[in-house]
């Protein structure tokens, strides 16, 4: 049968379950009027940091599906290994870097993150910080104390 749908194996595409396109575009196009409002706000100097965090570790196994052709597979993936966080910060104005290691993604890792961001640039320098953060992490924003902004 599928000789005769013209059909072949691919390596499907990972797609986490709760992923959610309309909240990507809405970050992506909401982004500039929000920078320019914490700039028109700020009574000193914005320094713009963009944080993002990364998972390391064993990937899962992706295993070949069977499509028409034309139709690319996608396949939920559930990872279930070892791993590690990294985090980092960056102020793509200058390239100044805070990276930080940790053994979770959650907001005690990342409250920890947060204050030691504010330790490595403290306030002295006259400016205020401001954030873009990662999705994942902006979920559980609530929760966190202000650090140098």
């Amino acid at each position: 049968m599928r000789y005769d749908l013209g059909a072949k194996p691919k390596s499907p595409r990972p797609s986490h379950p709760k992923k959610n396109e309309q909240e990507q575009i809405d970050f992506q196009e909401g982004l500039p009027g929000r920078l320019d409002s914490v700039k028109t706000e700020a009574s000193r100097p914005v320094r713009l940091f963009c944080q993002d965090e990364c998972r390391f570790g064993l990937m899962p196994v992706k295993r070949h599906r069977i499509t028409l052709p034309g139709v690319k597979p996608i396949q939920e993936a559930k990872p279930g290994y070892e791993y590690f966080y990294l985090y980092g910060a960056v102020e793509p104005e200058t390239g100044q870097r805070f990276p930080a290691e940790h053994d979770r993604l959650n907001s005690d890792c990342f409250q920890v993150f947060l204050d030691r961001f504010a330790e490595a640039f403290p306030r002295s320098h006259g400016r205020q910080s401001s954030w873009t953060m990662a999705h994942s992490i902006r979920r559980r924003s609530s929760r966190f104390q202000g650090t140098s902004g």
